[in-house]
């Protein structure tokens, strides 16, 4: 076999080809044994492969060619330039493999699948999707795997390669230029070969990386982040399955519970919105979502439906100890206190709403949270509402209501939050651990997303190049037939959140009117805030539950208490995921939701910094981007700069602007003039020292 020489960078690359050049004949693969343990009929080849393709936009067109194909088999990268090369190397490739399956990894298989329907009529059983356009994994001619790496991961090429450190980091797409139009025919530098190669050999390397340190093999692998705590949670689970299955809700309850879910509490303080502020400080809670599994009591019997709505007797109930799902109207509601900063009920869970004749004003709505209404549908948990009742006058009615009994969650379920608790907090800081300290870190926090799980999630089939939500079974069948196979409930991670929305609501009481911004589980205020109290009522629990560990410098941590983050020299935002901050050090930082923090921080600083951050201003280059989905039924060979391409099924990316600024009806901007002219009486002290 010949190699080509691509300059000294390319000293640790074991071979490189070109589909012309490279000898099949001397590439052999074998089976790959199975652990103990390791069950299935599919025989895996001992190997671990990567296949990627560079693009170029046609936008007179807005259409999208495939000009270089790479697929790395170990370390070795056979490339083409057209499609035809690739099915003959695959059809080649199957020759020697017999009856083996190749695992092939893909970093965002639901890009190039896009492309790989073009050229392959796939079958709905060929490809398993958890949505419209998101696909975890493909087959093709029945011995290639496909499988999605950034699903496995949950971080970008870049992030993944430079986590795991090996050779082939992912290489600047500065130097590669993505902008230039490249094609089939266009030759390629040493430079943009190179950077092709390195994505493919990334992959790999990073994949080998994840199978050591999870002690996993291709059998065993799961197909998302979320699988590998899935499988320990599952494991441990194993002798509290029947009470699992016993206690699982009817579909009714289950309704319920769907749509009182809700994520964590984001949301800015109206009166500080466009205000310049200095000194903000930054406070976080230590593994809200692990503490509360561990530490707070959730529903843990059978679901039960009431029959007596009375508002006496749900007040009965939860005082004895009861947990509550309940739909409810609320008619009537407004703040006790109309200058709270932080308003507790979101639109976005309510069934129904009816504003006051006043609404056009926009006077009852807080950037998507009810200040005032007429009346509103939805569905609560009792820690929903006893933080309602503690901020609005309201008259309710109650119309379904379930209750279960409160109880700490089964001793598994707690047992893996506190072991990678515990691990995680060991290995930080040790050199040579960071691998094993992220894996920790990331398997805690997957224990709650693995909790929220939706058990009724319609399979999407892939068929005759549409994606088609399987509609052939009813809600309840689906919910029915699934509920087999749980070991864990779904309400377990509807009061996780709950519960973490009353932790930081609590934050949000110690810091009062100087709170300026808040999300999920961090708040930000101005001035200072006691949290001595909160903490220690938290270490106690803690020091009952076992929920703390020392660091390797002898620290003790503690899941659950609010620590300091920073102090930020200056701050403003604009709303929920939308602020931008100067640390000590006066680097500026951005989050805005869709932009690029790195890039983003960098546009701003050349157009004026904190200053210019406001609405209307627009990030050109941003980092966001568009997807414009092509779903070309027949090829379409053309013309295009002299060149002649075909164009097949394909998937156009295109960054595009991001603007910030308020809705786009003016109801948060005619608030926020009412929450400025009211400044002075409700925040006079912070308004003289602190709003510039």
């Amino acid at each position: 076999m010949s190699r080509s020489g691509l300059g000294s960078g390319w000293k640790q690359v074991e071979q490189f080809f070109s589909t012309d050049n490279f000898d099949y004949s001397s590439f052999n693969f074998k089976p790959l044994a199975r652990k103990p343990g390791e069950n299935g009929t599919v025989v895996y080849a001992d190997c671990v492969c990567s296949f990627d393709i560079e693009t170029t936009r046609i936008e007179e067109r807005e259409q999208s060619i495939m000009y270089v194909w790479q697929f790395a088999i170990e370390e070795t990268v056979i490339y083409g330039r057209t499609w035809d090369e690739f099915k003959t190397f695959l059809h080649k490739l199957k020759e020697k493999l017999g009856t083996m399956h190749l695992i092939i990894f893909v970093h965002n298989l639901s890009f190039e699948i896009q492309f790989l329907a073009g050229i392959y009529n796939f079958n709905d059983y060929e490809v398993f999707c958890t949505e419209s356009r998101k696909v975890l994994k493909a087959v093709m001619y029945k011995n290639f795997e496909f499988r999605c790496s950034y699903k496995l991961t949950n971080l970008s090429l870049a992030a993944m390669t430079k986590r795991y450190n090996k050779k082939y980091l992912k290489q600047s797409g500065e130097e590669f230029d993505y902008s230039k139009r490249r094609f089939p025919d266009t030759p390629l530098s040493e430079t943009e070969l190179k950077y092709c190669f390195y994505d493919v050999l990334g992959v790999v390397e990073s994949i080998h990386e994840i199978l050591r340190l999870n002690d996993e093999s291709l059998y065993s692998l799961p197909l998302t982040a979320t699988g590998f705590v899935r499988k320990a949670v599952k494991t441990a689970m194993i002798d509290y399955r029947q009470q699992m299955l016993k206690d699982i809700p009817p579909y009714r309850c289950y309704q319920l519970l769907r749509s009182a879910f809700r994520g964590g509490n984001t949301h800015a303080n109206r009166f500080y919105v466009d205000c310049i502020l200095d000194n903000v400080t930054s406070v976080d809670i230590s593994s809200s979502y692990p503490s509360q599994q561990v530490n707070k009591k959730f529903p843990v019997g059978v679901w039960k439906e009431r029959h007596d709505l009375s508002i006496s007797q749900l007040d009965k109930r939860i005082e004895l100890g009861a947990a509550v799902i309940m739909r409810v109207y609320l008619y009537d509601v407004e703040l006790r206190n109309p200058y709270v900063p932080i308003p507790y009920i979101p639109i976005a869970k309510c069934i129904r709403v009816k504003y006051p004749d006043d609404y056009r004003r926009g006077l009852c709505v807080d950037n998507g949270r009810i200040i005032q209404a007429d009346f509103l549908e939805m569905c609560i948990t009792d820690i929903d509402y006893r933080l309602i009742v503690s901020m609005y006058n309201f008259r309710m009615e109650i119309q379904e209501l379930w209750s279960n009994w409160y109880d700490f969650l089964p001793l598994p379920i707690r047992s893996c939050n506190l072991d990678y608790f515990r691990q995680k907090t060991m290995l930080k800081g040790i050199a040579g651990q960071e691998l094993y300290y992220l894996k920790n870190k990331e398997l805690l926090n997957s224990i709650y997303g693995m909790s929220v799980q939706d058990p009724v999630k319609r399979t999407i089939s892939f068929a005759d190049l549409k994606y088609i939500e399987d509609d052939t079974k009813s809600g309840e069948e689906l919910y029915n037939t699934k509920r087999k196979n749980a070991f864990t409930q779904y309400c377990f991670g509807v009061w996780t959140t709950a519960h973490a929305r009353e932790s930081l609501q609590a934050g949000i009481d110690i810091c009062g009117d100087s709170i300026v911004y808040v999300d999920t589980d961090s708040c930000k205020y101005l001035g200072s805030a006691d949290f001595s109290k909160y903490n220690n009522d938290r270490i106690a629990e803690c020091k009952a539950s076992g929920a703390f560990a020392d660091d390797p410098h002898g620290v003790t941590h503690y899941l659950g208490v609010y620590e300091t983050d920073g102090v930020y020299k200056r701050f403003v935002t604009q709303g929920a995921k939308k602020y931008a901050y100067e640390d000590q050090a006066g680097k500026l930082h951005i989050t805005v939701s869709g932009v690029s923090k790195k890039r983003g921080a960098e546009e701003l600083t050349r157009r004026g910094g904190l200053e210019a951050f406001k609405p209307g201003f627009i990030f050109h280059d941003s980092g966001k981007t568009e997807s414009v989905y092509n779903d070309n039924k027949k090829p379409v060979i053309t013309n295009v700069d002299g060149h002649l391409i075909t164009i097949t099924r394909n998937v156009v990316i295109r960054e595009t602007t991001y603007t910030l600024g308020y809705d786009s009806q003016g109801f948060y901007a005619d608030l926020l003039n009412v929450s400025s002219n009211s400044l002075n009486k409700v925040h006079k002290f912070w308004r003289n020292l602190q709003l510039k």
